[in-house]
């Protein structure tokens, strides 16, 4: 399901177009074809490995026992001194579920529940209530496929009719033994990516989609979806783990506790307002232009770019980013490219490339535990280069910090072991290899036992084990019960409550949407949809497998291929849209949205939803001191909103499709459209490199 053909879709028994930013509208068709009109769905998981029979008043709030508590009944022992994630212990009273056989309200894990009713609507100390199943499928009633075309464009039989074939090949009812246990066996999962998912209500996207996985029960199934955790540092300190009312503990945060809410605030990106999200980057364009306005009360003069390339990868008007630059004091670098960004740097200090380097990891891994050693395979070809945790170093200890950066690594990499500690006095200096000696040390002496010194990675390369089944599937025979998963999840709505509480009280200058905090999704539209009328397409970009961020376009063979592809050589449009336009295929064409501009060459493909412009990475790099790497009119990027408006409140995700307008151009544009450039300190122009 995908606006354009990728080399995935390409691959696949069927590929389905769909209008940008609607997926989520797609799902809702498939769940409500599901339960309506098909009636497929695991009954059995959602009573007893989710929460599908928790009853649920009309204000949308479990309805709970007024007399029985409970706390969660167990959690792991912590693998190491580090509790990065503590588990929540808290006394809660207990949610009521709806004995079918017995016909009548008890608490989740009422030991006489004989069966638990998914249906319904009940009366429970003079309230009316309904399970989870019944709350949501009474939401869905009017998301028929009839409904999804109209918003997703994909016919209503085909939504029904894949909804049938992906119910029907989960095999709801069988199982599969596994090291002992038996688990349920659904070889049918819905897998998504950015690209479905990075929009201004994110949250409702993302939730949409694991709420169709777990319907079917293949949610962390064998055979089905299976969640990847980040690697180091998430097993030891992110273990699955019940929490309050029976339910997964919640560990929304990926990188750590739930921020504290502050105002005014301590980040310029607004952390504070995201308690359950990821470090939105992309809300400096709004703090460091207007820190007044958005609460600031201190001004950032140095910026570090480290490895990154904020003004191409960042949403909003490129002459905007390129102010916010210039406006630095200082600006310094760690990288191996000159780019978009680091041209703005006064200095660039170069990290070691990843065949001269070290690095001890783990990284997103579903289905291995374990460490993988990195080691250098060449000496370095220019000796003057550092690994960057040296520079770290270096500028830590010239500055006065050493010590506090070492306290930071002690608890973040080392776990504050007493015995594998770094010194925090600031009067030791540490190679890297010192550091990845003693990450070693820390994770097989903790996590992944024995104890193995980096000699012995050195020899070995890796300790890498097929991760057990245990640590993959978390509901079976003998487990899972007091550790359900929430497919309605009310825990939403608790973080909701604090949040608007802390706002009224903090009374911040603006205003702050919360509505992308719900218990279940519903078919909010984003905003990009509601540009105005004379936007008439969809802009969307892609990158294929070759592709690194278009850093590696710099190597002439990655190049050769990306020019030797059509579709990496201009702007993407289907041949039946630009004969309505007036377009013929190799015109040079403006794509045009209300914050930005770009320019290519019009390049043909029925591979493209006829309402979207499809702009490949490879086409788009505005900057390059590298001979190879060939300029393009303009970043994506650009074309892209950067407001509250088009920003996921909930998980901080920023929109990722733009409406746009398209034309012929009658004479070619430059390489790189020009903009004025004013005169910097000590007489430099600072901007985009312009190639004559």
């Amino acid at each position: 399901i995908d606006p354009r053909l990728s080399t995935g879709a390409a691959k696949a028994d069927e590929w389905i177009p769909i209008r940008p930013a609607t997926d989520r509208h797609f799902v809702l068709g498939m769940i409500h074809s599901l339960m309506y009109e098909h009636k497929i769905y695991d009954a059995e998981f959602l009573k007893w490995g989710a929460n599908g029979g928790y009853l649920i008043k009309d204000d949308g709030w479990f309805k709970r026992s007024k007399t029985e508590k409970g706390k969660p009944p167990w959690g792991y022992p912590r693998r190491g001194p580090m509790d990065f994630f503590p588990q929540d212990k808290s006394e809660y009273y207990k949610p009521l579920v709806w004995d079918s056989v017995d016909n009548c309200a008890k608490v989740f894990d009422d030991p006489t529940i004989k069966d638990i009713a998914l249906e319904g609507t009940y009366e429970v100390e003079g309230e009316r209530v309904r399970p989870a199943f019944q709350f949501i499928k009474d939401a869905y009633k009017d998301y028929t496929p009839e409904w999804a075309e109209k918003i997703t464009t994909v016919p209503a039989k085909t939504i029904s009719r894949i909804a049938k074939e992906f119910g029907e090949a989960a095999e709801i009812g069988k199982t599969i033994e596994i090291d002992g246990e038996v688990y349920p066996f659904r070889p049918a999962c819905f897998n998504w990516y950015r690209g479905a998912q990075a929009h201004k209500y994110s949250a409702l996207d993302n939730q949409v989609f694991s709420l169709l996985n777990l319907l079917v029960g293949s949610h962390a199934a064998p055979g089905g979806l299976i969640p990847v955790t980040l690697g180091y540092p998430h097993y030891i300190m992110s273990p699955v783990e019940p929490g309050p009312d029976g339910l997964l503990d919640p560990r929304p945060h990926q990188f750590g506790p739930i921020p504290p809410f502050t105002w005014p605030p301590n980040s310029s990106t607004l952390m504070e307002l995201f308690p359950i999200g990821v470090g939105p980057g992309q809300n400096h364009f709004l703090t460091l232009t207007e820190p007044e306005k958005y609460g600031l009360t201190f001004k950032p003069k140095i910026c570090l770019i480290y490895h990154c390339n904020p003004i191409w990868s960042m949403p909003g008007n490129v002459e905007k980013w390129y102010k916010i630059m210039r406006d630095f004091e200082f600006v310094w670098a760690i990288d191996l490219f000159w780019n978009e960004s680091t041209t703005f740097a006064d200095i660039i200090l170069p990290d070691r490339d990843f065949l001269e380097s070290w690095n001890l990891l783990m990284c997103e891994p579903p289905a291995t535990e374990g460490l993988n050693l990195r080691q250098p395979v060449t000496e370095p070809l220019y000796p003057e280069t550092r690994e960057a945790w040296e520079i770290m170093c270096e500028i830590a200890d010239r500055i006065g910090k050493l010590g506090e950066l070492y306290g930071l690594w002690n608890f973040m990499l080392f776990g504050n072991d007493p015995e594998l500690a770094l010194d925090t006095s600031g009067k030791k200096r540490y190679t890297a290899i010192e550091i990845y000696e003693r990450r070693a040390k820390f994770l097989t002496r903790h996590v992944w036992p024995p104890e193995r010194d980096l000699n012995w990675f050195k020899e070995h390369g890796h300790n890498v084990i097929p991760k057990p089944a245990k640590n993959i599937y978390y509901f079976s025979n003998k487990r899972g019960r007091d550790c359900r998963k929430p497919f309605y999840c009310e825990y939403m709505l608790k973080i909701k409550k604090e949040l608007e509480e802390n706002i009224s009280k903090a009374n911040i200058p603006f205003e702050w949407d919360t509505k992308g905090y719900q218990a279940f999704p519903d078919a909010t539209m984003h905003s990009v949809h509601n540009e105005p009328p004379e936007y008439d397409l969809y802009a969307i970009t892609f990158k294929e497998h070759f592709l690194n961020f278009t850093e590696n376009l710099s190597i002439p063979w990655i190049r050769e291929i990306a020019d030797r592809d059509p579709h990496h050589r201009g702007l993407l449009i289907n041949p039946k849209t630009a004969e309505k336009k007036g377009i013929k295929e190799g015109d040079h064409v403006e794509v045009r949205s209300p914050y930005g501009v770009l320019t290519g060459r019009a390049v043909f493909t029925e591979g493209i939803h006829p309402e979207c412009v499809a702009v490949s990475n490879a086409t788009n790099r505005t900057v390059s001191h590298n001979p190879i790497t060939r300029l393009g009119g303009g970043g994506f990027n650009t074309l892209l909103p950067n407001n509250f408006k088009n920003t996921d409140n909930v998980t901080g995700a920023m929109e990722s499709v733009a409406k746009v307008k398209i034309k012929k151009l009658d004479t070619p544009p430059p390489e790189v459209t020009k903009s004025a450039i004013p005169e910097y300190k000590a007489g430099r122009k600072w901007g985009p490199v312009i190639r004559p």
